[in-house]
């Protein structure tokens, strides 16, 4: 958040944080709050709205590399507060198949961007330069995505974090979204690990609500309820707090490391 009182910019973890620990009536004296960084579970953006329901809100999405690649308004994100809103002006943004083609809309591939502001080489590296900029200038900003029949730009996940279980692609994004629709859920993530039989398989992780008692078995009976079988966790903790960086954004690799160490209790699914 900024110093002043009013006015706030902020990852959506640290938003789910500011709903469960901070004042709420200093909360309502916001006019406007901006969120980026990292994907909004819808559930959270509700529950922001219904405790400050004056506050502007917009989102915006991009890289370090490019900064921003598309915007929101709260009038788009109440129409679809999945995604993550339309092209910045000077933006171009496609959405790409492994074959460098144009995807229809509805369908995923990884998100390009051309923009005046994208970067103009990684600092004395020229093979990361080389594999992050097309040839025409836009940046692979290395994020799953599709556009809408409306021209709204979906975030479906990052390259390097799809798990691939039993031969099926499946996001993370997806099933944190779910995870945090359950009521007693502030906060979750979710992170892939090794399964001898599917290769890899999901794992969900979450922070309680303040006065609830959620359960791991709850949990994963919220998410079967609302996933395709092959999208569901194979295991769920409950922890008191997840990592995040420096910014605030979610960190998983020391979730990760926790559970391949043991010193996380996963409850498993029957």
């Amino acid at each position: 958040m900024r110093a002043r009182d009013d006015v706030g910019c902020c990852p959506p973890t640290v938003i789910a944080r500011l709903l469960e620990s901070a004042d709420h009536a200093a909360l309502k004296r916001l006019r406007w709050i901006m969120f980026a960084s990292e994907p909004m579970p819808p559930a959270v953006l509700e529950r922001w709205w219904e405790c400050v329901p004056g506050a502007k809100t917009y989102e915006f999405y991009g890289t370090t590399e490019l900064l921003t690649v598309t915007q929101a308004s709260r009038d788009v994100l109440v129409q679809e507060p999945r995604a993550v809103g339309v092209p910045f002006p000077s933006s171009e943004v496609r959405v790409v198949g492994q074959d460098g083609m144009d995807q229809p809309l509805g369908e995923e591939g990884e998100i390009l961007c051309r923009s005046p502001a994208v970067m103009q080489e990684y600092f004395r590296d020229e093979r990361a330069t080389a594999s992050a900029l097309t040839e025409d200038g836009a940046m692979r900003t290395g994020d799953l995505g599709m556009f809408d029949d409306s021209g709204r730009l979906h975030l479906t996940g990052r390259l390097k974090d799809i798990i691939i279980s039993g031969g099926f692609t499946v996001a993370p994004a997806k099933i944190k979204a779910v995870a945090c629709s359950h009521p007693a859920v502030a906060e979750a993530m979710v992170v892939g690990i090794h399964d001898s039989r599917w290769g890899e398989t999901p794992v969900v992780v979450a922070v309680p609500r303040s006065g609830s008692r959620l359960t791991a078995g709850e949990l994963l009976g919220h998410c079967r309820g609302r996933l395709a079988r092959f999208k569901c966790p194979s295991a769920a903790a409950v922890t008191h707090e997840l990592p995040t960086t420096g910014i605030g954004k979610a960190k998983k690799a020391p979730i990760r490391e926790a559970i391949q160490r043991g010193e996380l209790e996963l409850e498993r699914a029957r």
